[in-house]
C-alpha cells in the first residue's frame, strides 16, 4: 500500500473513531444518571482552555463574572468546550479572540462563546445543529459532525435553547445558549 494510501486510511480510521465516540456520547444525553455538583464556571473555562492547549495566537477572553452554581458539571463542560473548541477549529487567521461569558436571567444563566472567525450563513443557522452536518467538507477539516448536535441536545436537555448570531462574509459568530439554574432532564 502506498503511504499516501495509508495515510488516507488512518485519516478514515481517526474519523471513524470521532464518529463512533460522538454517537455514544449523542446516546448519552438524555439518561437520568446526571451527577450534579457546583460549578465555578470561570475555572472549568479556563481548564477547557488548558486542555483545548489554545494555539499561539487564538486568546481565549473569560468575563470575570461568570457564574458559580449547582448543575450537571459533565453536561455543561461538554458543551462549553464544544463551542470553544469549535472557535478554535473553525477560526479561518492564525489571530484570533474567543470570549466567554454570561449573564444573569432570573431562572437561567444565558452563556456566549463569541469568536471573530468566519461568519455563519444565517441559512445554516439550524442546519449546523444537526446530526453529521458540517459546513467544511470533510476532505478539509476532521469532524464527525456530531458535536453541535450534542451540544443542542444537552441545552435542551438542561431545559435551554441554543441560537446563533452571526452573517456570512462578515467576522465573527456568537453562540448564545440558556442553561436553568435547576437542571433537569427535558
Amino acid at each position: 500500500m502506498s503511504p499516501k494510501n495509508t495515510e488516507r486510511l488512518r485519516g478514515r480510521v481517526k474519523r471513524l473513531e470521532a464518529l463512533l465516540d460522538g454517537l455514544l456520547d449523542y446516546s448519552r444525553v438524555r439518561r437520568s444518571d446526571v451527577k450534579i455538583t457546583r460549578v465555578n464556571s470561570q475555572q472549568l473555562c479556563e481548564e477547557i482552555g488548558d486542555y483545548l492547549a489554545m494555539p499561539d495566537g487564538i486568546s481565549l477572553h473569560l468575563a470575570e463574572d461568570l457564574p458559580t452554581f449547582s448543575t450537571a458539571s459533565k453536561a455543561l463542560e461538554t458543551v462549553l468546550r464544544n463551542l470553544v473548541g469549535n472557535a478554535v477549529k473553525h477560526h479561518d487567521r492564525e489571530t484570533g479572540r474567543i470570549d466567554v461569558s454570561a449573564q444573569d436571567c432570573g431562572d437561567t444563566y444565558q452563556f456566549t462563546v463569541r469568536d471573530d472567525g468566519p461568519g455563519i450563513d444565517t441559512a445554516h443557522h439550524e442546519r449546523v445543529f444537526q446530526l453529521f452536518q458540517t459546513l467544511v467538507p470533510r476532505n478539509k477539516m476532521e469532524s464527525s459532525g456530531l458535536g453541535l448536535s450534542i451540544v443542542k441536545r444537552l441545552v435542551i436537555a438542561a431545559g435551554g435553547k441554543i441560537w446563533i448570531e452571526s452573517i456570512a462574509d462578515q467576522p465573527g459568530a456568537a453562540f448564545h445558549f440558556t442553561w436553568n439554574k435547576t437542571w433537569f432532564n427535558a
